[in-house]
Protein backbone atom coordinates (compact mmCIF):
# COMPACT_ATOMS: atom_id res chain seq x y z
CA UNK A 1 0.00 0.00 0.00
CA UNK A 2 1.05 3.70 -0.87
CA UNK A 3 1.63 5.91 1.96
CA UNK A 4 0.01 9.33 1.70
CA UNK A 5 3.20 10.69 2.01
CA UNK A 6 4.70 8.55 -0.78
CA UNK A 7 1.63 9.27 -2.67
CA UNK A 8 1.65 13.06 -2.15
CA UNK A 9 5.78 12.99 -3.25
CA UNK A 10 4.86 11.38 -6.51
CA UNK A 11 2.37 13.68 -7.62
CA UNK A 12 5.05 16.48 -6.59
CA UNK A 13 7.35 14.48 -9.34
CA UNK A 14 4.55 14.23 -11.90
CA UNK A 15 3.58 17.76 -11.40
CA UNK A 16 7.28 19.16 -11.59
CA UNK A 17 7.48 17.41 -15.15
CA UNK A 18 7.45 19.33 -18.46
CA UNK A 19 4.47 17.13 -19.42
CA UNK A 20 1.72 18.27 -17.16
CA UNK A 21 2.10 21.78 -19.01
CA UNK A 22 0.89 20.05 -22.05
CA UNK A 23 -2.74 19.56 -21.02
CA UNK A 24 -5.13 18.07 -19.08
CA UNK A 25 -4.47 14.27 -18.04
CA UNK A 26 -6.62 12.13 -20.66
CA UNK A 27 -7.90 9.53 -17.78
CA UNK A 28 -11.48 9.59 -19.33
CA UNK A 29 -10.67 9.84 -23.25
CA UNK A 30 -8.68 7.71 -25.54
CA UNK A 31 -7.05 9.98 -28.17
CA UNK A 32 -7.54 9.53 -31.96
CA UNK A 33 -5.09 11.06 -34.44
CA UNK A 34 -6.53 12.64 -37.84
CA UNK A 35 -2.92 13.08 -39.31
CA UNK A 36 -4.00 15.49 -42.08
CA UNK A 37 -7.08 17.76 -42.51
CA UNK A 38 -5.93 20.38 -45.48
CA UNK A 39 -7.52 22.75 -47.99
CA UNK A 40 -5.36 24.89 -50.37
CA UNK A 41 -2.93 24.94 -53.01
CA UNK A 42 -0.33 21.94 -53.35
CA UNK A 43 2.26 21.32 -56.31
CA UNK A 44 1.48 21.41 -59.73
CA UNK A 45 -1.90 23.23 -59.87
CA UNK A 46 -3.17 20.76 -57.24
CA UNK A 47 -5.77 22.05 -55.12
CA UNK A 48 -6.51 19.66 -51.92
CA UNK A 49 -9.80 19.20 -49.79
CA UNK A 50 -9.96 16.62 -47.05
CA UNK A 51 -13.26 15.06 -45.69
CA UNK A 52 -12.96 14.00 -42.42
CA UNK A 53 -16.62 12.60 -40.65
CA UNK A 54 -17.55 10.83 -37.45
CA UNK A 55 -20.44 8.55 -36.87
CA UNK A 56 -20.88 6.19 -33.50
CA UNK A 57 -23.16 2.87 -33.17
CA UNK A 58 -23.06 3.02 -29.52
CA UNK A 59 -26.64 3.47 -27.94
CA UNK A 60 -24.56 6.15 -25.46
CA UNK A 61 -24.30 9.76 -26.11
CA UNK A 62 -21.13 11.86 -25.05
CA UNK A 63 -19.30 15.13 -25.69
CA UNK A 64 -15.57 15.73 -26.86
CA UNK A 65 -13.97 18.01 -24.74
CA UNK A 66 -12.41 19.65 -27.63
CA UNK A 67 -15.71 20.72 -30.03
CA UNK A 68 -14.71 20.49 -33.41
CA UNK A 69 -18.15 19.89 -35.82
CA UNK A 70 -19.57 21.48 -38.08
CA UNK A 71 -23.25 22.74 -37.32
CA UNK A 72 -25.36 19.92 -38.64
CA UNK A 73 -26.40 19.66 -42.22
CA UNK A 74 -25.00 23.67 -42.66
CA UNK A 75 -21.90 22.74 -43.74
CA UNK A 76 -19.45 25.58 -41.61
CA UNK A 77 -18.94 25.87 -37.83
CA UNK A 78 -21.87 27.15 -36.06
CA UNK A 79 -21.59 26.78 -31.98
CA UNK A 80 -19.00 24.56 -30.79
CA UNK A 81 -20.22 21.18 -29.37
CA UNK A 82 -18.96 18.12 -29.40
CA UNK A 83 -21.66 15.67 -28.89
CA UNK A 84 -21.50 12.45 -30.06
CA UNK A 85 -24.91 10.53 -30.79
CA UNK A 86 -25.86 7.33 -32.31
CA UNK A 87 -26.53 7.21 -35.41
CA UNK A 88 -25.59 10.82 -36.08
CA UNK A 89 -22.86 11.55 -38.95
CA UNK A 90 -20.76 14.39 -37.45
CA UNK A 91 -18.23 16.11 -40.01
CA UNK A 92 -15.02 18.01 -38.60
CA UNK A 93 -15.20 21.78 -39.48
CA UNK A 94 -12.61 22.52 -42.51
CA UNK A 95 -12.32 25.90 -40.05
CA UNK A 96 -10.15 23.95 -37.78
CA UNK A 97 -7.52 22.61 -40.76
CA UNK A 98 -3.97 22.32 -39.69
CA UNK A 99 -1.11 20.91 -41.77
CA UNK A 100 -0.34 19.10 -38.62
CA UNK A 101 -3.38 17.04 -38.14
CA UNK A 102 -6.29 17.05 -35.41
CA UNK A 103 -6.58 15.01 -32.27
CA UNK A 104 -9.91 14.31 -31.36
CA UNK A 105 -10.77 12.81 -27.87
CA UNK A 106 -13.30 9.69 -27.81
CA UNK A 107 -15.21 9.79 -24.24
CA UNK A 108 -14.26 6.02 -22.83
CA UNK A 109 -18.25 6.17 -21.72
CA UNK A 110 -18.23 4.92 -25.44
CA UNK A 111 -17.20 1.58 -26.80
CA UNK A 112 -14.28 2.60 -29.45
CA UNK A 113 -14.63 0.26 -32.00
CA UNK A 114 -18.37 1.91 -32.61
CA UNK A 115 -17.13 5.08 -33.02
CA UNK A 116 -16.29 5.05 -36.69
CA UNK A 117 -14.43 7.39 -38.99
CA UNK A 118 -14.13 8.60 -42.38
CA UNK A 119 -10.88 10.71 -43.78
CA UNK A 120 -10.25 11.38 -47.38
CA UNK A 121 -8.08 13.58 -49.22
CA UNK A 122 -8.70 14.26 -52.93
CA UNK A 123 -6.98 16.55 -55.55
CA UNK A 124 -9.87 18.66 -56.98
CA UNK A 125 -8.16 19.43 -60.11
CA UNK A 126 -8.17 16.05 -60.30
CA UNK A 127 -11.98 14.64 -59.45
CA UNK A 128 -13.09 13.96 -62.62
CA UNK A 129 -10.02 10.88 -62.55
CA UNK A 130 -10.37 10.29 -59.03
CA UNK A 131 -12.37 10.21 -55.92
CA UNK A 132 -9.50 10.49 -53.76
CA UNK A 133 -7.50 8.68 -51.01
CA UNK A 134 -8.63 7.51 -47.39
CA UNK A 135 -6.36 8.37 -44.89
CA UNK A 136 -5.22 6.69 -41.75
CA UNK A 137 -7.35 7.63 -38.65
CA UNK A 138 -4.93 6.55 -35.67
CA UNK A 139 -6.25 5.42 -32.58
CA UNK A 140 -4.12 5.82 -29.43
CA UNK A 141 -2.99 1.79 -29.08
CA UNK A 142 -1.41 2.46 -32.46
CA UNK A 143 1.23 5.16 -31.52
CA UNK A 144 4.69 3.56 -31.29
CA UNK A 145 6.72 4.28 -28.06
CA UNK A 146 9.63 1.28 -29.65
CA UNK A 147 11.00 1.92 -33.08
CA UNK A 148 9.20 0.92 -36.08
CA UNK A 149 9.56 1.27 -39.85
CA UNK A 150 7.97 2.85 -42.55
CA UNK A 151 8.82 0.35 -45.68
CA UNK A 152 9.90 0.16 -49.27
CA UNK A 153 9.08 3.59 -50.30
CA UNK A 154 10.34 4.29 -54.20
CA UNK A 155 12.88 6.74 -54.87
CA UNK A 156 11.22 7.07 -58.33
CA UNK A 157 11.80 10.50 -59.99
CA UNK A 158 8.22 10.81 -60.88
CA UNK A 159 6.83 10.51 -57.21
CA UNK A 160 7.44 12.93 -54.26
CA UNK A 161 7.53 10.99 -50.96
CA UNK A 162 6.28 13.87 -47.61
CA UNK A 163 7.13 11.85 -44.39
CA UNK A 164 5.29 12.89 -41.21
CA UNK A 165 5.85 12.21 -38.20
CA UNK A 166 3.27 12.92 -34.88
CA UNK A 167 3.96 13.03 -31.16
CA UNK A 168 1.11 11.80 -28.83
CA UNK A 169 0.75 10.57 -26.06
CA UNK A 170 3.68 10.24 -22.54
CA UNK A 171 1.87 7.85 -20.15
CA UNK A 172 3.01 7.05 -16.60
CA UNK A 173 0.17 5.02 -15.94
CA UNK A 174 -3.12 4.67 -17.34
CA UNK A 175 -4.55 7.12 -14.95
CA UNK A 176 -1.54 9.53 -15.88
CA UNK A 177 -1.56 9.96 -19.84
CA UNK A 178 -0.71 13.41 -21.17
CA UNK A 179 0.09 15.08 -24.61
CA UNK A 180 3.82 15.32 -25.12
CA UNK A 181 4.75 18.80 -25.13
CA UNK A 182 7.12 17.94 -28.67
CA UNK A 183 10.56 16.84 -28.94
CA UNK A 184 13.66 14.60 -30.84
CA UNK A 185 12.95 11.39 -32.88
CA UNK A 186 15.70 9.45 -34.31
CA UNK A 187 15.64 9.06 -37.60
CA UNK A 188 17.42 6.03 -40.22
CA UNK A 189 16.90 5.49 -43.53
CA UNK A 190 17.92 2.35 -45.38
CA UNK A 191 18.39 0.91 -48.48
CA UNK A 192 15.41 -1.47 -48.56
CA UNK A 193 17.26 -4.71 -49.64
CA UNK A 194 19.69 -4.55 -46.51
CA UNK A 195 18.59 -2.54 -43.53
CA UNK A 196 21.86 -2.68 -42.26
CA UNK A 197 23.05 0.00 -45.13
CA UNK A 198 22.31 3.29 -43.73
CA UNK A 199 21.73 6.01 -46.21
CA UNK A 200 20.64 8.87 -43.64
CA UNK A 201 21.02 8.91 -39.77
CA UNK A 202 19.79 12.23 -38.20
CA UNK A 203 17.22 13.57 -35.75
CA UNK A 204 14.13 15.22 -36.53
CA UNK A 205 12.65 17.74 -33.84
CA UNK A 206 8.95 18.03 -33.25
CA UNK A 207 7.25 21.40 -32.87
CA UNK A 208 5.09 22.14 -29.60
CA UNK A 209 1.12 20.74 -29.98
CA UNK A 210 -1.27 23.75 -29.57
CA UNK A 211 -4.78 24.22 -28.15
CA UNK A 212 -7.60 25.56 -30.47
CA UNK A 213 -11.27 26.54 -29.71
CA UNK A 214 -9.98 27.88 -26.59
CA UNK A 215 -9.87 24.77 -25.12
CA UNK A 216 -6.97 23.38 -22.29
CA UNK A 217 -7.06 20.43 -24.19
CA UNK A 218 -4.31 20.42 -27.14
CA UNK A 219 -5.72 19.53 -30.62
CA UNK A 220 -2.83 20.16 -32.88
CA UNK A 221 -0.24 17.40 -32.17
CA UNK A 222 3.52 17.98 -32.28
CA UNK A 223 4.83 17.57 -35.63
CA UNK A 224 7.35 17.79 -38.46
CA UNK A 225 7.60 17.16 -41.88
CA UNK A 226 9.74 16.57 -44.58
CA UNK A 227 8.10 17.27 -48.22
CA UNK A 228 10.50 15.52 -50.39
CA UNK A 229 12.81 13.12 -49.31
CA UNK A 230 14.75 12.42 -52.49
CA UNK A 231 15.12 16.19 -52.78
CA UNK A 232 16.18 16.71 -49.43
CA UNK A 233 18.46 13.56 -49.28
CA UNK A 234 19.64 12.85 -52.70
CA UNK A 235 21.56 9.93 -51.58
CA UNK A 236 17.91 7.82 -51.48
CA UNK A 237 18.10 8.52 -55.45
CA UNK A 238 21.18 5.07 -55.78
CA UNK A 239 18.31 2.42 -54.66
CA UNK A 240 15.38 1.65 -56.22
CA UNK A 241 13.51 1.59 -52.48
CA UNK A 242 13.99 2.88 -49.69
CA UNK A 243 12.79 2.12 -45.68
CA UNK A 244 13.14 4.56 -42.80
CA UNK A 245 13.31 3.64 -38.91
CA UNK A 246 11.99 5.86 -36.62
CA UNK A 247 12.37 6.12 -32.68
CA UNK A 248 11.55 8.77 -29.82
CA UNK A 249 14.05 9.41 -27.50
CA UNK A 250 12.63 7.72 -24.50
CA UNK A 251 13.17 10.86 -21.11
CA UNK A 252 15.20 10.00 -18.37
CA UNK A 253 12.44 10.24 -15.13
CA UNK A 254 11.71 8.96 -12.01
CA UNK A 255 8.62 7.58 -12.24
CA UNK A 256 8.79 6.01 -15.88
CA UNK A 257 6.97 6.91 -18.59
CA UNK A 258 6.95 6.53 -22.33
CA UNK A 259 6.54 8.89 -25.03
CA UNK A 260 4.45 7.46 -28.56
CA UNK A 261 4.96 8.73 -31.54
CA UNK A 262 3.40 7.56 -35.04
CA UNK A 263 4.56 8.46 -38.52
CA UNK A 264 3.77 7.96 -42.11
CA UNK A 265 4.40 8.47 -46.04
CA UNK A 266 2.11 9.78 -48.82
CA UNK A 267 3.69 9.43 -52.06
CA UNK A 268 1.65 11.41 -54.57
CA UNK A 269 2.52 11.07 -58.25
CA UNK A 270 3.81 14.46 -60.31
CA UNK A 271 1.55 14.18 -63.06
CA UNK A 272 -1.65 12.77 -61.95
CA UNK A 273 -1.18 13.79 -58.20
CA UNK A 274 -2.56 10.34 -56.80
CA UNK A 275 -1.49 9.69 -53.94
CA UNK A 276 -0.69 6.40 -51.84
CA UNK A 277 0.03 6.35 -48.51
CA UNK A 278 2.52 4.18 -46.37
CA UNK A 279 2.29 3.85 -42.65
CA UNK A 280 3.66 1.34 -39.89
Amino acid sequence: MVSKLTGSLLLALLLATPAFAAGPALTDYDVVLIPVFFFGGGANGSQWETNVSMASVDPNSASMPVPLFEEPFAGECGTPDGLIEENFTRAICKGYASPSGLLLYIPKSLESRDVQFSARIRDLSQQATSAGTEIPVVHESEFRSSEFLLMDIPSDERFRANLRIYGTTETYSPEYRFIHPGGPVSMKIYDSRDLSDTLVSTVINLSAPEAIAGSAYLSRPGFASIGDLVATYPQLASVPAYTIRLQSYQPLADPPHQWAVWAFVTITNNETQHVTTISP
